[in-house]
């Protein structure tokens, strides 16, 4: 996602793991957008997109620190919290 003038704002990587189910990966959004809805407005538009291409199972392995972004977004927590790269994340998924 770019502003008005081509700066990044926001990004995230989708990758298909099979027909149905893709994986989200390495979503950020640039510090000084956060809480503005650049991340919100990002993932709805990649969730339909993919929707679109029949894809129906989402996942991901969240931060810890973005469980609650997520969650308002309609994803769930499944297991426990596990150390990811040195950092606490926690699976989520969200069917369509």
């Amino acid at each position: 996602m770019f502003d008005e003038v081509g700066k990044l704002l926001a990004c995230v990587v989708a990758v298909a793991m099979s027909p149905t189910d893709v994986r989200i990966r390495q979503m950020a959004v640039d510090s000084k957008h956060q809480g503005a809805g650049c991340g919100r407005s990002l993932m709805v538009r990649i969730e339909t997109d993919l929707a679109k291409r029949g894809f129906v199972h989402f996942f991901m392995h969240a931060r810890v620190s973005a469980i609650g972004f997520y969650e308002k977004l309609g994803y769930t927590m499944v297991g426990e919290e596990f150390t990811e790269v040195g950092i606490s994340h926690a699976q989520m998924e969200k069917c369509i």
